[in-house]
Parts: structure tokens; C-alpha cells; sequence
């Protein structure tokens, strides 16, 4: 059976509605011409006035207990269509993002294998020198880490639905927690100059799964690396306590985001949808994770951005304390 399309969906959506009104007025004129009917029929076979009123009075509150029912089962038609139409819009937004996620993941993993394969053949060769040959091995490092996050997140990603991220909850130092993820990301290859700067404020902790939360705050981290404004990259990342939470602010001075993208990024396969965006690595469930992950911690996180070019900020909340 064809799928219908967004556009189709709406077109179908407005006959309906138009019909479905028209039908409605059409009656309330068919009950009230009714109405005059029986009246003259009345009147014509010689019944007293007060009779006539009687049943003209009778006939107007059948008709208005009728008219009521019927607009209620109108409002509902009306409501059920909305609702079928919205959830073909949805269908068919999911069905563009699941597409460009296959492409994605596609690209994601033929890119690293590429890489590797070439490094590999450099490293067969007898030509090439060794002190060259012990160059290449970071890169490859960098390819296979790349390639366990992305397997690591699709399979996350498929699991989470039906399992809640904060499991096997302990005491954690998130300042250290913070520190590590940070330093990790230091160590990774960019092709422009990275600058990083801390605030982190030493002793803040948390109940958490350490090794979730590690994953939700690279997630983060890893978006403010990928969309740069192309010239550098800079993030500023900040840890401090605001009465009985721990908040984490991740900010970076790249593409920026229109309003409607900052709750749209933590969909799942939503990638913003421009130029730069589908020329960046990525597959579109990093950020989803990362809320799914620190929704199961019983914390929030937000995006805020001034706009294209202004660059985007990441808060993250959770309850600090030994208790969660």
C-alpha cells in the first residue's frame, strides 16, 4: 500500500474538514426548514394556535438536542482527522531521518575503514620509512575509536527504549568524572587548533552510572568539536553546584543554531539541516543519547544558542549529593 506524503496528508486533511463542515451546515438548514414544515402542516389541518406553538416549541428543543450531538461528534471527526494527520506527518518525518541515518552510518563506517585500509597498506609497504610508519598509528587509533562509538551508540541507541540508562547508580566524583572525559577529548586528532577552557569546580558528587554518563557528556563534547565555525575550535567546558543540582555548561563558538533546532537536536537521527551540517561527520543519535542518559539520571539537558554563527551552549543538571 503507497505511503501518503506530508503534502497529500494535509491536502486529504483540509477535504475532509471542508466536507465535513459542509455536511454539518447543510443539516443545521435541513433541521430548520423541518421545523417550519411541521409547523405549517399544523397550521394547515386547523390546529389551535397554542397547539402550533406546542409543537413548534417541542420541534426547536428536538432540534437543538439533535444540533448538540451533532457538533459533538463533529468536534470529534475533526480532532480524530488532526490526530491521523499528525501522526502521518510524524511517520514521514521518521521516515526522512531513518534514511538519512542509514546514509550516515554508511558514511561513518566506510570513512575510518578506508582510512585504516590505507594505513595498513602504508605500513605493508617496504618503501616507506618507519619512522613514518609509527606515524600512522594514532591515526589508526582515532579510526578505531571512531568506529567503537558509533557501534557503541546504535547499539545504545536500540536498547535504551526499553531500558533506562541509570542503572547500577553509585557515588561518583563528577569533577573527576568531568576532568577525565575533557582530557580525553584533548587527546583526539583535529585537523584546526583546539583550545579548551576549564572551570570545574573541584568535590561535586553525584549519584551516577559513571560509564553512561561518561558517554553522554563525550556526546556533547564531541558535537562542539565536529561543528566548528572552520577556522578553529574552541569550547569552554564549566562544572559548579546551583543549590542541590550539579550543572555542567559545555559551550562552543561554532554554527550556532536556530530557535526551533535547539529541542529538535536531541531527536532521535536529527541532524540540523544545512550545508555544513551534511558535510559533518555524524549519525544523529549522539545528542539523542546523551538526553535519554541524563533523563535516566533524573537530570535535564537543554541547548541554547543566539543563533546561526553565535555558537551553541549545553547545560546539563543533575541532583549533587550522595542520593538521587
Amino acid at each position: 500500500m503507497p505511503r501518503l506524503s506530508t503534502r497529500a496528508a494535509f491536502v486529504l486533511f483540509i477535504i475532509l474538514v471542508v466536507v465535513a463542515v459542509a455536511q454539518a451546515v447543510w443539516w443545521i438548514v435541513f433541521m430548520a426548514m423541518l421545523v417550519d414544515e411541521k409547523v405549517d402542516i399544523a397550521r394547515d389541518l386547523g390546529a389551535p394556535a397554542d397547539v402550533v406553538e406546542a409543537i413548534h416549541r417541542q420541534e426547536v428543543q428536538r432540534q437543538i438536542m439533535v444540533g448538540l450531538e451533532g457538533c459533538f461528534f463533529l468536534v470529534l471527526l475533526l480532532v480524530g482527522a488532526w490526530l491521523i494527520y499528525r501522526a502521518l506527518v510524524k511517520a514521514e518525518q521518521l521516515k526522512f531521518h531513518q534514511e538519512n541515518f542509514i546514509m550516515a552510518v554508511t558514511h561513518e563506517l566506510k570513512t575510518p575503514l578506508a582510512s585504516m585500509l590505507v594505513s595498513l597498506d602504508s605500513i605493508a609497504s617496504p618503501r616507506i620509512p618507519d619512522e613514518k610508519k609509527q606515524a600512522l598509528v594514532p591515526r589508526m587509533k582515532d579510526d578505531v575509536r571512531r568506529l567503537e562509538r558509533i557501534v557503541n551508540n546504535v547499539l545504545e541507541a536500540g536498547r535504551i527504549g526499553r531500558e533506562r540508562a541509570a542503572a547500577e547508580m553509585q557515588p561518583v566524583d563528577l569533577s573527576a568524572l568531568v576532568e577525565k572525559v575533557v582530557a580525553r577529548m584533548e587527546s583526539f586528532s583535529t585537523r584546526l587548533p583546539l583550545t579548551v577552557d576549564k572551570k570545574i569546580t573541584p568535590g561535586v558528587q553525584v549519584m551516577a552510572n559513571p560509564q553512561s554518563l561518561s558517554q553522554a557528556l563525550e556526546a556533547v563534547l564531541e558535537n562542539s568539536l565536529k561543528y566548528h565555525d572552520g577556522s578553529s575550535i574552541h569550547i569552554s567546558v564549566g562544572l559548579r553546584t546551583d543549590s542541590d543540582r550539579a550543572v555542567i555548561e559545555v559551550s562552543d563558538r561554532g554554527i550556532g543554531l536556530n530557535r526551533e533546532d535547539c529541542e529538535a537536536v536531541f531527536d532521535r537521527f536529527y541532524r540540523v539541516g544545512n550545508e555544513l551540517t551534511r558535510r559533518t561527520e555524524g549519525t544523529g543519535l549522539g545528542l539523542y543519547l546523551a538526553r535519554e542518559i541524563v533523563r535516566g539520571h533524573r537530570g535535564s539537558i537543554t541547548a541554547h544558542s543566539d543563533g546561526i554563527g553565535k555558537g551553541t551552549t549545553f547545560v546539563i543538571s543533575l541532583k549533587a549529593g550522595a542520593s538521587i
